[in-house]
Formats: structure tokens, sequence, C-alpha cells
């Protein structure tokens, strides 16, 4: 029997869900019946990347250089000719694409190569809060043709599926299959961490508690809530000792630095930038924060459940599909830094409320191991084929 070739495109291969979850798929699905090779694009400046893992799994990748997260006419146009290239030489089964750049030219490209299967994983959507009114509209334009011609298109919560099929219409009911995130939960419990050492390496005494968010140093981020957020439990609660870690890079770094300095808290926020050892880091932290405009479904949170930490999120995107409000972490809306003080000061002083939330966030995790993710793909690719 022939393997099922699988070309994956994705824009780049950054630290972060969507790269997380291509690589998962494409080291782990069965060899015996999958044949994965993975096209994709340049890093932009500040990001961390994950192609050293993949090709240390052995997964066969073609670099891009043009297909990047920017958008430029002459950059898209010879990464769409690359791909269109690639394909015709290849002959996938099935092209399956993850990110928006990457599943624009990447389907465009397939559609002419004559693929018959094409796969798009939104891992969220470039429809709230990321560009003005006309350019989200023509992407919704651009989304809505691109799925006329889409097998499936796959969602990774539930909120995000009604998003896309009845907000914005991108994709009918029956063509838009949800398939959670999955994570690799060895990697987070190496025999290299260790209770205690994030602490000790920024200098914090034991008393002192850390709380820590996770993610890209980009707008849609928000991290200037979270400082602010610092700033006032600073002043309406100096009895509560509390630090704060930023763990990521981007564009808005030198930004969001000196937003920290006017607010006096250069000695309370430590930038650390990306990092490996994922385990370290969250072992480190009494809570895990994350203070989004928009997500899809965010692996942070998902690796911060995993390890029994409690959450305070805003309630957006799939954000409430991962965490339950109240039992596995604390939600807010969205902007709403009132909600967020209130909730982190509540969490931080209450030791017990830390710890109740932190297992049931341990307990509700199991459900997102790679597995599970793995076996639901392949049996999604192999109904596309036959």
């Amino acid at each position: 029997m022939a393997k099922i070739k699988i070309v994956r495109i994705i824009a780049r291969l950054n630290i972060g869900g969507p790269a997380i979850n291509a690589s998962i798929l494409s080291s782990s699905l069965d060899r015996e019946l999958f044949q994965t090779k993975v096209i994709y694009g340049s890093l932009a400046d500040g990001e961390g990347g994950l192609e050293h893992l993949m090709r240390a799994e052995g997964v066969d990748m073609e670099l891009v250089p043009e297909l990047g997260r920017e958008i430029s006419p002459v950059d898209d146009f010879k990464a769409f000719w690359k791909i269109f290239r690639i394909l015709l030489r290849e002959k996938p089964d099935i092209v399956h694409t993850h990110t928006a750049k990457a599943g624009t030219l990447g389907r465009m490209a397939a559609i002419l190569a004559g693929s018959r299967v094409k796969i798009h994983t939104f891992h969220g959507n470039v429809f709230k809060h990321y560009f003005g009114r006309l350019k989200t509209a023509i992407f919704i334009f651009i989304e809505r043709f691109l799925g006329l011609f889409t097998t499936k298109v796959v969602t990774v919560s539930a909120r995000q599926k009604e998003e896309l099929v009845k907000e914005f219409r991108i994709i009918p009911g029956p063509k838009c299959v949800v398939i959670p995130l999955g994570i690799d939960f060895s990697r987070l419990n190496t025999a290299q961490v260790r209770d205690g050492g994030l602490k000790k390496e920024l200098g914090l005494q034991g008393a002192e508690l850390l709380v820590g968010i996770m993610g890209r140093l980009v707008p849609i981020k928000n991290h200037r809530m979270f400082f602010e957020a610092a700033s006032r439990i600073r002043q309406a609660r100096p009895d509560i000792k509390a630090k704060y870690a930023v763990i990521g890079g981007g564009e808005l770094e030198a930004e969001l630095k000196n937003a920290v300095a006017s607010l006096g808290l250069e000695k309370e926020v430590y930038f650390l930038g990306w990092r490996e050892d994922l385990g370290n880091i969250y072992r480190g932290l009494d809570v895990v924060a994350l203070t989004s405009l928009n997500e899809g479904t965010p692996l942070a949170l998902i690796e911060a459940m995993a390890m029994g930490k409690a959450i305070i999120a805003t309630d957006v995107g799939g954000v409430s599909d991962i965490v339950e409000n109240g039992k596995t972490g604390i939600l807010v809306a969205k902007g709403d830094v009132d909600a967020f003080s209130e909730s982190l000061i509540r969490i931080l002083s209450d030791k017990p409320l830390r710890e109740k939330l932190g297992q049931a966030a341990l307990a509700a995790s199991k459900k997102f191991d790679k597995e599970n993710l793995v076996k639901v793909m392949e049996k999604l690719y192999k109904e596309c084929v036959n």
C-alpha cells in the first residue's frame, strides 16, 4: 500500500502554537502510512525558531525564504511560484497549510497545481484587532474564496469554529472540523527541571511570588495591560510581594521596556527573551497570565495547565474552550484592567486558591496530549484521501 504523501506549509517555524502543532504532526504521524514534507519560511527579527527540533526528528524540510510574516507583493509572488513548483515536483496526496499567509499562498498554489485534497488549519484568525476595516474585509473575501476549494478547514477550538462558520461565514459547517491542539508533555518534565531554579536565577526570595506571561511581543498580545495591572497591584496591595516575568521576544520589546520604565517597574519586571527550558520556566512561576485581544487556542495556557499552574487570562477566542472560569483558571473580559488586577490580587493573596486552580488545571490538561491530536488527524487524512 502506497504511503499517503503530505506537503505541510507554514509561514515560519517560530516558537508558538502553530509551529509546535505542525512539528508534532510532521514528526509523529505513522511513518508506515504517511510521508511528510514541510515547506516553511523565514523567521521575523527577534523570533525564536523550532527548525532544529524538526530536523532532529528527521522531518523532510524545504526552506522558501520569501515565505515570511510580512506582506510583500514581490516576495509573496516568489514564494507562491516556488511553492507551486515544489507541489508539481512532489505530487502530494494532501496539501495541509497552517497560518494565514501560508494558507493563502499554499492553497492558491495547490489549486493551480491540481492537488486534490487541500486542508487548512486556522490556529487563530486575523479578523479581529489586527487590521483596519478595509483590510479585514479583503482578508475575509480571500478566505471565503479559498474556502470554495478547500477540502476541510480545521479549527483548534469550538469557539473558533463558531466564529468562522457563523460570524464571518468563511466556510460551511460540514467542511469545518474541530481538532484541539496537542502537546508533548514529556518535554516539560525532563530530568533537568528543578524546583526553584528560575527564582534562584532571578535572585528572588522565598516569599516572593512570580507571575509569568508568555508569547510574542506584538500588539495583539496586549502586554501593556499586564504591566498596568502590575502597577496597580503595587499601589493597592504593597503587602503582596510579586515579580513579573516576560518570556518571549518581538517587535515591541524596546517599546515595552520603555513602558515598564515609565511605570517605575524596572525592579519588578524581568524580560527573559525566548527560552528553551520551558519546564524550568513553568516550574518557577506561581501564576501564568494572558492578556491577548485575540487568540486561537493559546499553547502557553495548555502548557501551564500541564504543569499545574494557576491561570488568569482574557476571555478571547478559544481560551474558554480550555480554561473553565473559576475552576481551572480565572477569565476576565479583554482590556478590562480593573477586573484583571482584582482577580490577580485574589490569586496572589490566596495560596489555597492557587493550588486548587492548579490541581484542577493539571487534571484537565490530559485531553491535550499529543497522542490524541495525532490519532484524530491521521483519521481525517485517511477520510479525505479515500
